[in-house]
Parts: structure tokens; C-alpha cells; sequence
């Protein structure tokens, strides 16, 4: 083996051995299209201020992480992008935002009043929009070239002007072209959709308060139908895990179906007002309550594992998941707890009720309702992945170069 054939392996080992392992971003609504809030990132070991950016007070700040950015949606006012690092601006859309944006690696898309907007995920320039009035469109998940979203009414939207049918455009879900923003397929459904649909294996899940419809990913064309027999579920998105699929209602009852037919498997009755979206992994299932009870329970089975009764009420945040830790928002603080026993391992208070959270590469983004978007972390793991990795990776392959070289 020659000297350079050395020196090439070399270099390519140390190389190899730096690159961290692959980032798991946050890119829509509670994570991912099944909607489990879980992810493979680390969980910061404890909880320091990295970066702190001062927004416009809302009644709502919705994150998501891509390809190193944050991405917030300011409801009813703007959206913009923050560089994941510092904090630092990139790019602003001086739109309307509801609830959350989702993105992929080339494309973030923004549901606005009457209008999907498609802007360049690096600079924000405008790809393409889709257009309808008197609807919201909310939370669209991305399943490969497909944008799938749910038309929802602003319950204000009446009078002589306002046509007759407006409601009619709450009952249908639509999949769009992620490149050029034309409709592939819509799906009617018999009552209001007013939640984010999920995914699973070419099934697109949708639920509109009394019904929960399977409809093929490629045509929309209804595979099946469940009646859910639910009161109070309509605000509430769905959540699965690859097998079953979970309701939570307002009235504060959890129901969980098989995925392949919605044949019922059990229920669980909280008792209490469910304010956030059910957040699935570890073999369980997390939520809150408006009292401030916080639930995990046996995803198969639905027994209770444990609850705890938190400081304050949940916030309308969902749970987030990583780690074996569940991060839980009530009202302005913070918790991270053990998945496994509910037990506080660390707190953080913000100022102000928060609305939202994501993860990535051990930094966890947290706005809200003053406008603030804090960035989370260990401080000594921020310095050693920004600074000090990469100068010790660079110094030992000189090192190594230099060595073998004079050998």
C-alpha cells in the first residue's frame, strides 16, 4: 500500500468519524404526517438560553425546523425564517398564517385565508399559490409529491355578500402538487373538517367530528369509513402509530381505532376538556387537559400508566416527544419529564403562555404569545458541535497528514 493510498484512508476515516449523525427535523405539525410528535433527537440535559428572537405579540406562534431553520408562523401576521444557529433573520412573508407551515427539503408551504403559498425554503420568494375564498387552509402535511390539506371555515364567515354554499367548502380535504400547486384530488366529506389529515402506508386519515375516512393516497377515492360516534372531536387532530389510530375529544374521551377497517379497540374518559393533540411513542400516548392533568396511557390496551397534576392548566401546545422524554407545556412553563414515570428532570419558565414547540439536533425552539421564539440547549454541547469538534477534527487530520508524510 502506498504512502498516498494511506494518507487517503486516512483522511477519509477521520472525516467519516466527525460527520455527525443525520438531523431529524421538525418540518410539520407535530413532527410527521401519522402526527406522533416523536422524535430521534437528543433532549438537551438541561435547559439553557442559546439565542432568544423578540416577534410580534399572537395569540399563537406555530414552529417547525428545516434544513437548519426555524420556520414561524405568526397567526393572522407574518412568517418567518430564523437561522437555527443564532437566531438570526433570513426571510419574511408579510402574509397571513394559520396554524402551522410545513416544509420539505426544497419548498415551505404556508396556509393563509382563501390561499395556499408556496414560497423558496432558502430565500422565501413566492413558487406558486392556490387559491379559494372563505377558507382556511391549516396545518397541510407533505407525503412525497403530494400536499395534503383540509378546507376550513372561520366560523364569522356569514352574511347577504358571503354565498350560500361557503360551508359546503369546510367538508373536503385536497391534495396538491407540491411543484406546481394544481389539485390532484379532492375528497368530500358528510360533516366539517376542522383537523389536520394523517398518513400511513398510502391511507390518508381524515376526520370531520363524526366520521373517520381512509381514502387512497394517489386517487382520493375512499377505501373506508367509521362512524366515530363521537361528540366533540372535531377540533382535534388525529394521531397513529403504524397500527392504530387515536381520537381525542373536547369532551375529553380518547378512542382508538385499527388503522386497516376503524374497528374500535377501546376508550378512555379523562373527565376533563383534552386541549392538545395526542403525542405517540414508547409504546404509549401523552396529553393534557384544560385542569392541568397530564396523561400518558397504553397505547395497545389504553390503561393508565400514570398522570400527574401539573403546576398550571396545559396549554393548547401538544406534548412533544424524544429521547424517553416528554416535553409538556403548561401554560408559561416549560417540563421535561421521563416517558417512563412522568417525573420532572428539568423546567424552564418563558414569561408568557406557550404555543408551540419543536426539536432538532438537541436544540429545543419554544414561542409564545409575547412573540418570543427561544432556542434551548446545553450550552457546553452547543460550544463543542459549533467550535470545538470541528477544530479538533482539523487539527488531528494536519496532525495524522504530517506524520505519515515524513514516515
Amino acid at each position: 500500500m502506498t504512502r498516498k493510498t494511506i494518507i487517503y484512508l486516512v483522511v477519509c476515516c477521520l472525516l467519516c468519524s466527525s460527520i455527525r449523525k443525520g438531523t431529524d427535523d421538525w418540518p410539520m405539525f407535530q413532527h410527521d404526517s401519522q402526527h406522533t410528535g416523536y422524535s430521534t433527537s437528543e433532549v438537551p440535559e438541561s435547559l439553557r438560553l442559546l439565542w432568544k428572537f423578540e416577534g410580534p405579540r399572537s395569540f399563537g406562534t406555530y414552529l417547525i425546523i428545516s434544513q437548519g431553520m426555524v420556520i414561524a408562523a405568526y397567526d393572522s401576521d407574518l412568517t418567518l425564517s430564523l437561522n437555527i444557529a443564532d437566531g438570526s433573520p433570513l426571510w419574511e412573508v408579510g402574509e397571513h398564517p394559520r396554524q402551522f407551515p410545513t416544509a420539505d427539503e426544497e419548498r415551505v408551504y404556508i396556509g393563509l385565508f382563501g390561499e395556499i403559498l408556496c414560497v423558496n425554503a432558502t430565500r422565501g420568494e413566492k413558487l406558486w399559490q392556490f387559491q379559494e375564498e372563505y377558507v382556511y387552509f391549516e396545518s397541510p402535511i407533505v407525503v412525497d409529491d403530494n400536499l395534503i390539506t383540509h378546507c376550513s371555515v372561520p366560523l364569522f364567515i356569514d352574511g347577504p355578500l358571503v354565498p350560500a354554499d361557503v360551508h359546503e367548502k369546510n367538508k373536503k380535504v385536497l391534495c396538491l402538487d407540491v411543484e406546481t400547486g394544481e389539485v390532484s384530488w379532492e375528497f368530500r366529506t358528510k360533516d366539517l373538517t376542522s383537523t389536520s389529515p394523517v398518513y400511513y402506508d398510502g391511507g390518508v386519515y381524515i376526520h370531520d367530528g363524526t366520521s373517520i375516512y381512509c381514502v387512497d393516497v394517489e386517487t382520493g377515492n375512499l377505501i373506508w369509513e367509521k362512524k366515530t360516534g363521537i361528540e366533540g372531536a372535531v377540533h382535534l387532530s388525529l394521531s397513529q402509530d403504524g397500527q392504530k389510530i387515536f381520537v381525542a375529544s373536547h369532551g375529553g374521551v380518547i378512542s382508538c381505532l385499527e388503522r386497516d377497517g376503524g374497528k374500535f379497540l377501546w376508550q378512555f374518559d379523562s373527565g376533563d376538556v383534552i386541549t392538545n393533540a395526542v403525542a405517540v411513542g414508547y409504546d404509549s400516548i401523552f396529553f393534557g387537559t384544560a385542569k392541568g392533568t397530564f396523561y400518558c396511557l397504553d397505547a395497545k390496551e389504553g390503561n393508565l400508566l400514570w398522570k400527574r397534576e401539573m403546576r398550571s392548566p396545559s396549554s393548547f401546545c401538544s406534548p412533544l416527544m424524544a429521547d424517553k422524554k416528554v416535553v409538556i407545556a403548561a401554560e408559561n412553563v416549560l417540563y421535561i419529564v421521563s416517558a417512563r414515570s412522568g417525573k420532572t428532570i428539568e423546567s424552564y419558565e418563558t414569561g408568557d403562555t406557550i404555543t408551540s414547540t419543536a426539536i432538532s439536533d438537541g436544540k429545543l425552539v419554544v414561542a409564545s404569545r409575547d412573540g418570543r421564539i427561544l432556542c434551548l440547549g446545553s450550552s457546553q454541547n452547543f460550544l463543542y458541535q459549533v467550535l470545538i469538534a470541528p477544530i479538533l477534527t482539523t487539527v488531528g487530520i494536519i496532525v495524522l497528514l504530517v506524520f505519515i508524510w515524513k514516515k
